[in-house]
Parts: C-alpha cells; sequence; structure tokens
C-alpha cells in the first residue's frame, strides 16, 4: 500500500514541475495518453454490465449499490441418488472506490451477499469478495500492475454476487473448480506484472501470481500454488506480434498427494491485428512437470479470435496443456475452450452470454469432463435502476471409478434481480 501510496503522490507531485522540465513534462502526457489508450484499447461498453461500468469508470471516485435477487437453483447429484431444489432471496450491497485517472489508478471493491432460503432456515448462506487494481505508467516505457481477488462462497448454490454480468475468473494455472456437495470454498488470488517497452519494436515483461483454495470441512482437496515467468514480444509490423515466455509453476496440495511442478515454455506466440475492431493470435510450445517422482512432457498451444466495438463484443478461445484441477490435487492433460458475447441490443438493453468447457484427462486413470454456460439479459429502467434475468447451467462429468472423488453433478440457476447503483449510468 506504501507503493501505491507513493504511485499516487508521485502523479500529484509530476503535475507541479517548473518550466526546466517542460520537455519531461511533455514526454509524460505522451506517456499517459500512449497508457490510456493501450489500457482502454478493445475495451467495449457490451462487456460490462451496467452496474460494473459504473464501479470501473474511473471519474466516478467513489459509489455504491444494492441489488435485490430471486434465484432458483435446481442441483442433481446422480451417483449419489440425491437431488434439491432452492429458492434463495437474496440481497447484495456492494461499495467502491477509484483513485487516480492517468499514470496511477487504484480501483478498490467490496461486496457481500446474504441468500435467505425459503422453505429451510439452516441453508440460509453468505458471499463475500474483495478486489484490489492497481496500475502505474512510471515513464514512457516502464508499467506495473498488480492485482487481488478474494471471493467466499458455497459452490452448491450457485453465485449470489457473480451471476452472468460478474463472469468469474479462473486462474491460468487451472482447470474449473470441481462442484463439491455442501462445501464452502475460500479462494485468493493476487497476480502482478512489470512492462518494460526496451524500444519502438520490442517489450519484455515479468510476472508472478499466487493461488490459494481452501474447502470449509474438507482439508484434502485444498491447494494453493504460484508461478513466475518472463515474457519477450517483438512487433516487425503494426498488424503483427511475436513473442515467447517461459513460466514456472509450483503446486502445493494436500500432503497426502504429491506436489506438482509445471515448466511452460512458449517457442512462438503471434498476434495479429486484423482490423481495428479483429484480433488473432495462436502459438505453442511444451510443457514439463514433475509429478511423484516423474517428469511428463506434453506439447501445450493456445489459439484465440476475438472482436471488439462499441456495442458489441466476441471471442473464442483454445487452450491445450498440463493443469491441476481446484478440488482435486491431480495433474491433468487438459483441453479448454471458452467462448463470450456481448451486445448492446438497445441504449437500455444489454445481453451477454458465455460458455466454457473443459476436458481433463488425469495422468494416471480417469479424469472429468465440466461444461458451463451462462446468458442474461439486463434492462435500464432509470438512470440507476437495472432489472436483469439470467441463466446459469453446469455439468459435470466423472471418468473415475469412484465417482465420489470427482461426482457426477448438473445444476441449473436461474435469476431475477433489481439493482440500484449511485452514481447513475452514463449514457
Amino acid at each position: 500500500m506504501l507503493f501505491i501510496a507513493g504511485g499516487l503522490s508521485q502523479e500529484r507531485q509530476s503535475d507541479s514541475s517548473d518550466r526546466k522540465k517542460q520537455g519531461e513534462e511533455k514526454g509524460d502526457k505522451s506517456t499517459t495518453r500512449s497508457y490510456e489508450k493501450q489500457t482502454d484499447e478493445g475495451s467495449s461498453s457490451a462487456g460490462w454490465s451496467f452496474g460494473d461500468a459504473v464501479s470501473q469508470d474511473f471519474r466516478n471516485h467513489v459509489g455504491f449499490s444494492i441489488g435485490a435477487y430471486e434465484i432458483y437453483a435446481r442441483n442433481q447429484y446422480p451417483d449419489l441418488g440425491y437431488s434439491s431444489s432452492v429458492m434463495l432471496t437474496a440481497f447484495y450491497p456492494r461499495v467502491f472506490a477509484n483513485f487516480g485517472r492517468r499514470r496511477s489508478r487504484l480501483n478498490l471493491g467490496y461486496g457481500y451477499g446474504y441468500g435467505f432460503d425459503n422453505k429451510d432456515a439452516s441453508r440460509h448462506t453468505q458471499e463475500q469478495t474483495a478486489t484490489v487494481d492497481y496500475s502505474y505508467a512510471a515513464t514512457r516505457s516502464w508499467t506495473f500492475r498488480l492485482s487481488d481477488y478474494l471471493f467466499s462462497s458455497p459452490n452448491y448454490y450457485g453465485s449470489i454476487l457473480q451471476p452472468i454480468f460478474s463472469p468469474g475468473y479462473v486462474p491460468p494455472i487451472y482447470t474449473s473448480g470441481t462442484v463439491r456437495l455442501g462445501q464452502r470454498q475460500l479462494r485468493n488470488d493476487l497476480s502482478g506484472s512489470i512492462g518494460r517497452q526496451l524500444t519502438r519494436k520490442t517489450n519484455f515483461s515479468v510476472f508472478a501470481n499466487y493461488y490459494l483454495y481452501r474447502y470449509e470441512t474438507d482439508s484434502l482437496y485444498n491447494g494453493e500454488g504460484a508461478s513466475v515467468g518472463a515474457s519477450f514480444g517483438y512487433q516487425p509490423k503494426k498488424w503483427l506480434t511475436i513473442s515467447t515466455s517461459y513460466s514456472r509453476v509450483l503446486v502445493n496440495t494436500d500432503p497426502r498427494y504429491s506436489d506438482a511442478t509445471i515448466n511452460r515454455v512458449q517457442v512462438g506466440q503471434f498476434d495479429f491485428r486484423l482490423s481495428s475492431r479483429w484480433r488473432a493470435a495462436c502459438g505453442g510450445g511444451v510443457d514439463i512437470a514433475s509429478y511423484y517422482g516423474q517428469t511428463y512432457t506434453y506439447a501445450n498451444a493456445n489459439a484465440s479470435l476475438s472482436r471488439s466495438s462499441r456495442n458489441n463484443t466476441l471471442s473464442f478461445n483454445y487452450n491445450r496443456g498440463f493443469s491441476t484441477s481446484i478440488g482435486t490435487s491431480r495433474l491433468y492433460k487438459s483441453d479448454s475452450v471458452t467462448a463470450n458475447f456481448g451486445q448492446r441490443i438497445q441504449r437500455r438493453i444489454s445481453f451477454m452470454a458465455s460458455a466454457s468447457y473443459w476436458h481433463n484427462a488425469d495422468l494416471y486413470a480417469g479424469g472429468y469432463n465440466a461444461l458451463i454456460a451462462r446468458a442474461g439479459l439486463e434492462f435500464l429502467l432509470a438512470h440507476s435502476l437495472v432489472a436483469s434475468a439470467q441463466y446459469a447451467y453446469q455439468h459435470q462429468l466423472s471418468r473415475y471409478q469412484d465417482t465420489s472423488y470427482v461426482p457426477d453433478v448438473s445444476q441449473n440457476l436461474v435469476y431475477f434481480g433489481l439493482q440500484y447503483f449511485w452514481p447513475g449510468a452514463r449514457q
């Protein structure tokens, strides 16, 4: 926090420089414009809910929102012969604050949700989330970013705090988290990066991530991981960037299981700027993993296609490589596909949808598949009032002989809600 405060105060001091530093000030202004362009490039109003667009707008220094939701959840566990239907009335107040606007930006957020089970008071549930996101452009060449995400929620009712318009974040070293009956999950994701523009066409960056996951009653499925890495990029043409990267991932699990180490080398990553709205990328390399005293190798690959305009966002992503799953303490050969779509149908109507699929093959035997799909509509009824209707589906199919390890699960969730936020939405 001292570093953040120093960055914010340094921005204020730079504004009071004397005339002898006019040339440096011009450089700082161009740095600011370049950084803001880089930060906002590809952003679209269609990629945010109305409420999130308010909290992420740095023109809004402080604000709050409160939402009320009716949630229907249908959970089915075929192998356990168990199914349940839950009706929740949930309330979700949230506060946020933004500091800085140019070279130094800090966004803070905290939300608390409470759901009342309409049939069984013992199944009342609560959730909390806290976020910190700080970015700083020290000079024209140096950038720094630090973010932290803390989330506590039961993973068997569906999230009150994260309906479709606030998509969940999955760290890159993990596949989807497994759904476990009656388990509250605590997760903390901390990440940081430092970037350096070496020349007009080359750049270099280092990055680090730390992830912590805890289950309320069963420590067997707890886990934590850390990764560090570096990337070098070269832009021979305005429409093409070529990069290579290396990262080392350490995964610490319950003592009853083996820890894992993954060394990931991406030999070539090609990013194509097809037009002002379209982007495409592809790349590949090799993963080298150490697991139960053995060394394994597996080819990694990725591909993506995205489009962004003022009122529309569209993206497809494919990833292949080693990964570990939240809640199993196992190492997998994984293939994943994700798709996201957002559309501002009219100035006051927004539609968003997303889907993710994972195919996870255990290195020894078994594995599981997971599918998550979401869709929803938002209606801006007034300057500060939004009505929403959302649907989410999650399916988990185990390929283990003992399905209690990773149970088969099918979930259907329907949300209806009203949200009030201040300040109001900018049109």
